[in-house]
C-alpha cells in the first residue's frame, strides 16, 4: 500500500527531513516500513546496545567514514522486518566491522560524487532476517559488505542506471571490485558492495 500523507507527517515527527520523506514516499511503498531514528534510539536502550553503537561509530570515525552515511542506518536490516517478524535493527559481530570499510570508501569517493548523498535502506542482516525476507543465501549483507541505498536527489530510473553503469565500467570500480545491483519495479534503490567481485545485476 502506498504511504499516506498521515504516514508522511508521522515520519516528519520522527526527525526525517522533508527531502528524505519526499524521496522515501515517492520511490517505493516499502519506505513506510523503514524505522526512523526515534525507533533506533529506543532500540539503543536495550541491553548494551548504546555502548556497542558508540564503539561502532568510533570504529568508523577512526577511519574517517562516520559521515559517509548516518552510522545508525548501517544497522537497518531492511523494510521487510515486520513481514519477516525480525528486529528492525541488528548489530554485526565486531569481527565483521572491517568489511564495511571498502564499501563506504567506494560510496564516499566514487558513488556519492556522482549521484549525491544517499540513505541506507538495508545494511547488516542477520541470517534469520535474510532468510525470512527472501535474501540471497550468500548475500553480502550477512557479512556487512553490502548496503542497499537510495539517492536523496530524485532521478529517473534511466538516469540513475546510466550514471551507475558508467561508474561500474570504470577502472576505479574494477580496482575496488565493486558490485552494483538494481531492483526491479524500483526507481531509486540500488545495492553496493566492494572488495568482493566486480559484478553488476
Amino acid at each position: 500500500m502506498i504511504a499516506s500523507q498521515g504516514n508522511a507527517h508521522r515520519i516528519m515527527r520522527h526527525g526525517l527531513g522533508a527531502v528524505v520523506v519526499a524521496a522515501l514516499l515517492a520511490l517505493e511503498p516499502a519506505a513506510a516500513s523503514l524505522e526512523p531514528r526515534s525507533a533506533f534510539e529506543s532500540w539503543l536502550q536495550e541491553g548494551d546496545h548504546a555502548a556497542t553503537f558508540q564503539e561502532f561509530t568510533a570504529f568508523l570515525g577512526q577511519r574517517g567514514l562516520e559521515r559517509v552515511v548516518e552510522p545508525w542506518t548501517l544497522l537497518r536490516q531492511g523494510s521487510s522486518w515486520r513481514d519477516a517478524r525480525q528486529p528492525a535493527f541488528a548489530f554485526p559481530p565486531r569481527a565483521l566491522w572491517p568489511n564495511i570499510v571498502p564499501t563506504l570508501e567506494a560510496l564516499r569517493d566514487e558513488i556519492i560524487p556522482r549521484v549525491g548523498p544517499v540513505q541506507v535502506w538495508s545494511g547488516f542482516r542477520t541470517r534469520e532476517y535474510n532468510e525470512r525476507a527472501g535474501g540471497a543465501a550468500r548475500s553480502s549483507h550477512l557479512t556487512l559488505r553490502g548496503v542497499d541505498v537510495v539517492p536523496m536527489k530524485q532521478r529517473s530510473r534511466a538516469e540513475l542506471h546510466a550514471i551507475l553503469d558508467g561508474y561500474w565500467r570504470s577502472a576505479e570500480a574494477k580496482q575496488r571490485a565493486v558490485g552494483i545491483g538494481f531492483y526491479r519495479n524500483d526507481t531509486g534503490r540500488f545495492h553496493v558492495d566492494a572488495a568482493t567481485r566486480h559484478r553488476r545485476w
